[in-house]
């Protein structure tokens, strides 16, 4: 199954988004983690991306895309990190 366009788009927005934000509070983005899963048949795989920073995760996302869990992963990773204390 390949990406759309548009999904395309979003994951690199969404995965940007994470790495500016981490730059600017961290100063770095070598301590994030994609951690990527696949269950069930080629016909119907559902993916899983987990978004780890320093050893802790931030964000889950799930799909029928890789692209569309990373997507959600990498949305949910940022909105828990710019929460007050969140990161160290």
């Amino acid at each position: 199954m390949s990406m759309s366009l548009h999904e395309v788009y979003l994951t690199f927005y969404q995965r940007t988004q994470l790495n500016n934000y981490l730059q600017r509070r961290f100063r770095s983005t070598r301590d994030v983690q994609l951690v990527e899963s696949a269950t069930g048949s080629v016909r119907a795989r559902r993916w899983t991306v987990v978004v780890f920073f320093r050893h802790i995760q931030y964000g889950r996302g799930e799909g029928l895309t890789k692209s569309s869990a990373m997507e959600l992963a990498c949305q949910k990773a940022l909105q828990a990190l710019m929460q007050p204390g969140s990161g160290h």
